[in-house]
């Protein structure tokens, strides 16, 4: 999700208008992000590398798509906290 904001952002004309695209998001999405709030996002997302997700892979995808190996949810973890 955050990769393809971060290439809507690299749009020279959307930064001047983040207040109005705040204003006319959607309803449906609660957030408190504001001004400063959506200014900051803006720049940690300009600031930061490319993002290459990772997913784990299910046990048996057709029973249970949602159950993963405890010892692939361990190695995860791992290469998360090594960075």
């Amino acid at each position: 999700f955050l990769e393809a904001v971060k290439g809507r952002l690299y749009n020279p004309l959307t930064f001047p208008r983040l207040p109005w695209v705040a204003w006319r998001a959607p309803r449906a999405i609660k957030s408190d992000m504001a001004g400063f709030a959506l200014l900051a996002l803006y720049w940690d997302i300009e600031t930061s590398g490319s993002l290459k997700p990772r997913i784990l892979r299910p046990i048996n995808p057709g029973a249970n798509p949602l159950q993963v190996s405890e010892a692939e949810k361990q190695a995860a973890v791992e290469w998360f906290l090594s960075d």
